[in-house]
């Protein structure tokens, strides 16, 4: 599939969205990293790293001053002079990519490339909950993406396990079935034993059901 062919057919799935399914990325939209923590996308992005107990921490991208190691104003993607990427402890404030280095950070993300990354919907019970595709990022070559679901109303900060979707692939669809309660995606994949350098021409459609913090496939 040439990427003229795909970009036609992520616009055709755009089109179909109506106004109540297609949601702008909700700032407080969360995901759900392990037992015991889920963790807001602030602007659609947010750091996890592990502290010296082994505990699961979030952070924020941000210019830290080389010199001094502090914090300066500037975006994270351009670093004014003499400041380079760094992250700070949303709970501590403390700067701390000085104690753990730039590959320990796992960073998750909004999906930019699907034409609507997020899609809110209400379940069974009637509650409001927001979809979202999210990217992840570790120190490999690796993009992973990975669908989520997020509780309560305007995003929530309750949110689901994360389902991985594959590494490099292409997400062009959500929608959820509201008379079976059913949330699906689609996306393009690689055949098995291909090499990840090829393009993604496998089309690939994936059901789940939500139950609490868990998405549970349908098959």
């Amino acid at each position: 599939m040439s990427l003229r062919t795909f970009s036609l057919l992520a616009l055709s799935a755009a089109a179909v969205w109506t106004t109540a399914q297609a949601a702008q990325p909700a700032p407080a939209s969360a995901v759900f990293l392990d037992e015991a923590q889920a963790v807001p996308l602030r602007n659609g992005t947010a750091a996890i790293y592990q502290d010296e107990q082994g505990r699961a921490r979030a952070a924020d991208a941000v210019c830290v001053q080389a010199r001094s190691g502090r914090a300066v104003a500037g975006s994270p993607k351009a670093c004014p002079r003499g400041a380079a990427l760094g992250y700070v402890d949303r709970a501590t404030g403390r700067v701390a990519s000085r104690d753990h280095g730039l590959s320990e950070f796992m960073t998750y993300r909004l999906a930019g490339s699907v034409p609507a990354p997020s899609l809110e919907f209400r379940g069974a019970d009637g509650q409001a909950r927001t979809a979202v595709i999210v990217v992840q990022d570790g120190a490999g070559s690796g993009t992973f993406y990975a669908l989520g679901v997020v509780s309560g109303a305007d995003g929530g900060t309750q949110g689901s396990q994360l389902v991985p979707l594959g590494d490099r692939v292409i997400p062009y669809w959500m929608e959820f079935d509201q008379r079976h309660g059913v949330l699906s995606v689609s996306y393009l994949d690689r055949a098995d034993n291909t090499p990840m350098t090829a393009e993604p021409t496998v089309r690939k459609h994936r059901r789940f059901r939500v139950e609490g913090r868990r998405l549970v496939e349908v098959r």
